[in-house]
């Protein structure tokens, strides 16, 4: 955890529609969702970022869980937190 910095990433996810037919016009007005998930970057590469949010301090090694990996294309802002 020590390579890891504690991030805020603001991104926009996908949304999937409701079920039934749909006009038209609603589905071009569908608005994404915005998100703002804080917690440990433990990757980054050129197409996402893998943020976790919980790790373990007592076991040997690296463990931690509840993490998203993120397509860069849809990130908005990162801000370092720690």
């Amino acid at each position: 955890m020590k390579n890891c910095d504690l991030v805020k990433i603001e991104w926009f996810d996908a949304i999937d529609g409701e079920p039934g037919w749909q006009h038209f016009e609603k589905m071009k007005t569908l608005e994404l969702p915005r998100v703002i998930d804080v917690g440990w970057k433990i990757h980054e590469d050129d197409k996402k970022i893998i943020l976790m949010a919980s790790f373990l301090d007592d076991l040997e090694g690296d463990v931690g869980g509840r993490y998203v990996a993120i397509p860069k294309s849809w990130i908005n802002k990162v801000t370092k937190l720690a």
